[in-house]
């Protein structure tokens, strides 16, 4: 006969191994260890075809662990508190570790599953060698690779957000993945998000688009032509933007009417985008639907970071793209004199 303490004793086993399982068949489960980061918060994310917003993460005595439930193989996005970030292939009923260090986020060592254990042999193999190579070697993979789910993370990491956008290889690579992974999910939206970027290269007319900004005013392309104007691309969650914003303001009082501005911001909170607007006085026109880089006009104009920025001159070509803060007031100057 089992005795009140047997019970507690058998109820306490019990405990202890469904704890020490693993996750079920539907979900993954990301645990990790920090060096030097005892408490913080950090994000994680799906920029597939449906982004549902940020899940937040929150790190303690340098240890985290988190759980999502997946319908199959998925990509996310952790991004910690420097804006460092590192991709995962989460597949369910898997578990995945995280490693590092706080003073580099942006070389974490990630196991637990094949395809991440490729994924972090070839970051470390290449993390001292020169950016072009890192990036021929990237391509490389994705060739031998495109049947995986490594091989979208390589080609996410090196050419769907690059800044220095190689677009004859970008999409190269892109309709190899196309042809590997036909049912991928976050193919189709990648797609639909690059091809325009050709679109919007210089000397091109600056894609067509409409939109409602939070003052009520419509915006499009139509109605930049005429004057020379500037679409600025920015999010509350990043740093940089508020310089980039600071020298929009100042292109504001030098130029007036002279130059259209237009804002589209990659925030998620409609709500949030609306009192920076507000508290920092941003008279011009300012685009948010809380969609982030999933926004239909983010992706018709190719926005695949911040703080960015196309110019366009008065008939309605582009001129330049993501031109530095620093020199965004002598490239506009030059425009319009």
């Amino acid at each position: 006969m089992l005795t009140r303490r047997s019970l507690c004793s058998l109820f306490l086993l019990a405990l202890v191994l469904l704890t020490a399982c693993g996750p079920d068949k539907h979900h993954v489960r990301i645990t990790g260890e920090f060096k030097n980061l005892d408490n913080a918060e950090f994000y994680v994310y799906n920029d597939g075809e449906k982004f549902a917003g940020f899940d937040t993460v929150r790190i303690e005595d340098g240890k985290f662990r988190y759980e999502k439930a997946l319908e199959g193989t998925e990509v996310l996005t952790l991004l910690y508190p420097n804006f460092s970030r590192t991709l995962v292939v989460a597949e369910p009923g898997t578990t995945i570790h995280i490693t590092g260090d706080a003073g580099k986020l942006s070389d974490v060592d990630v196991s637990g599953t094949e395809s991440n254990e490729r994924l972090s042999k070839f970051r470390h193999t290449n993390q001292s060698k020169p950016a072009s190579n890192v990036r021929m070697a990237a391509a490389q993979y994705v060739r031998d690779n495109a049947a995986t789910p490594d091989g979208l993370v390589l080609f996410l990491e090196y050419f769907a957000g690059e800044k220095d956008f190689d677009a004859p290889t970008t999409l190269q690579l892109l309709d190899l993945l196309k042809q590997k992974q036909p049912d991928k999910a976050l193919i189709g939206p990648l797609d639909a998000r690059l091809r325009p970027i050709l679109s919007n290269s210089v000397r091109m007319p600056l894609q067509t688009f409409s939109a409602t900004a939070l003052n009520g005013s419509v915006v499009s392309n139509a109605t930049l032509k005429g004057k020379p104007a500037l679409v600025v691309f920015w999010a509350n969650w990043s740093s940089e933007s508020t310089d980039m914003l600071n020298h929009v303001k100042r292109l504001q009082r030098a130029f007036g009417k002279k130059l259209q501005i237009v804002a589209v911001s990659m925030d998620t909170s409609i709500p949030d985008c609306r009192h920076r607007v507000q508290t920092d006085t941003l008279t011009f026109p300012t685009l948010c639907d809380g969609e982030a880089f999933r926004s239909p006009v983010a992706e018709r104009l190719g926005v695949r970071y911040v703080p960015g920025n196309i110019l366009v001159d008065a008939a309605g070509r582009v001129v330049a793209r993501d031109i530095p803060a620093a020199d965004l007031e002598s490239r506009v100057s030059k425009l319009m004199e």
